[in-house]
C-alpha cells in the first residue's frame, strides 16, 4: 500500500475534531501517518488529540505550538513532515471539522500514482457541502465549472485544501521557494502545480465539507461574496501583490510564456489600454458569471 502523511492544523476545534479523527482512522487501502500541529488552542482540543494519541501512538504525532495562523501552521507542518518522513511520497492537507469518506485518500493516490514523481503534482476533488449536522446542502463545484489553467490560477483557487493530496516534489517546491506573502497554503500549492507541474481534478466528492460559524474558509453566500468584494479595496493584501510574490519566489522555475502571463496582470494599472486588455482577456476569468463580473469591475477600478 502507498503511504501518505496527513497534515492537520487545529485551533479550538473540540466540537467536531473527534468525528474527523475517526474518519481519518477509517481510511482504506493506504498506510497513513497523522501529524497534528495545534495552533494555540484554549479549549479541550489538545486533550482530545492526546486521547487518540494514547490509543494510536504510532499513528499520531502531536506538536503543540503558539498561535501563528493557519497558513503558517500548515507550512510548518509540511516542513516537519518532509524531515520526519523522508520516504513518504504523498501528503494531504486536512481541516479539523470535516468528515472524510473511507476511500478519499486511496482514490487520490490511485490518480497520483499514474503521473511522474519528477514534477510537482496535485490531486483535488469536488466536495459535498453539509451543515453542522452533516445534512447535505450541495456540491461545492457544479458540473463543468472547474477549468484549470495558468491564467485562471492567477485569480481563483479551484482546490480547497481539505481535498488536496500532492506528491513529494510538490511539497519540496512549496517549502524551498516560499513567497514573502501567501494568502492561503492551498492556493499556493494549486498555483505551484498549475504553473510548474500537473493538476488533477476529480469531479466526484469524498469529503463532507462542514459549514458552521467558525469556518476559516467556506462556501460563501451571494451576500457574503458582495461584502467580501466591497472590503477588498481596503484590505492589506491584494491579488496583484500575491501574484508578484509568487513570481518573485518561483521566477527561476517559470517559462517565458508563464512570465508573460503574469506580467500582464502585474502591469495592468500602468495604462488604461493595458487595463482594458486584461478586462477583455477571456482566459483570465472566474467560472461563474456573477464572480467574473465582479472580477472585471475590480480590474477596471484598480482593486485587483
Amino acid at each position: 500500500m502507498k503511504t501518505v502523511c496527513i497534515l492537520l492544523s487545529t485551533y479550538n476545534g473540540e466540537k467536531y475534531l473527534d468525528e474527523q479523527l475517526h474518519s481519518l482512522r477509517l481510511q482504506k487501502n493506504v498506510c497513513s501517518f497523522l501529524i497534528i500541529r495545534d495552533d494555540g488552542s484554549s479549549d479541550s482540543t489538545i486533550s482530545i488529540i492526546e486521547k487518540w494519541q494514547q490509543r494510536y501512538p504510532e499513528w499520531i504525532l502531536l506538536i503543540k505550538g503558539k498561535n501563528i495562523g493557519f497558513v503558517s501552521s500548515f507550512t510548518e507542518l509540511l516542513t516537519i513532515a518532509l524531515k520526519k518522513f523522508p520516504h513518504v511520497q504523498y501528503f494531504s492537507f486536512c481541516d479539523q471539522d470535516d468528515v472524510w469518506l473511507e476511500n478519499k485518500l486511496s482514490t487520490a493516490i490511485s490518480y497520483l500514482s499514474e503521473y511522474s514523481d519528477n514534477l510537482p503534482t496535485l490531486y483535488f476533488s469536488n466536495l459535498t457541502v453539509v451543515d453542522a449536522n452533516l445534512n447535505k446542502i450541495c456540491l461545492f463545484w457544479k458540473q463543468d465549472e472547474v477549468r484549470v489553467s495558468k491564467h485562471g490560477a492567477l485569480v481563483q483557487n479551484f482546490a480547497p485544501g481539505c481535498t488536496e493530496v500532492f506528491n513529494r516534489k510538490a511539497a519540496e517546491t512549496y517549502i524551498t521557494h516560499y513567497p514573502k506573502c501567501v494568502p492561503f497554503h492551498d492556493y499556493l500549492m494549486f498555483q505551484i502545480c498549475t504553473f510548474l507541474g500537473q493538476v488533477i481534478y476529480d469531479p466526484s466528492s469524498y469529503i463532507l465539507y462542514r459549514q458552521h460559524g467558525n469556518n476559516q474558509v467556506g462556501k460563501k453566500t451571494r451576500f457574503q461574496r458582495y461584502i467580501s468584494f466591497l472590503k477588498k479595496p481596503i484590505s492589506k493584501g491584494t491579488c496583484q501583490q500575491y501574484v508578484e510574490a509568487f513570481c518573485e519566489a518561483y521566477k527561476s522555475e517559470l517559462t517565458i510564456n508563464d512570465l508573460l502571463i503574469i506580467c500582464k496582470l502585474l502591469n495592468y494599472k500602468n495604462d488604461f489600454l493595458c487595463r482594458l486588455s486584461l478586462i477583455f482577456d477571456r482566459k483570465i476569468k472566474f467560472t461563474n458569471l456573477e464572480s467574473n463580473l465582479l472580477l472585471k469591475l475590480k480590474i477596471l477600478m484598480g482593486w485587483l
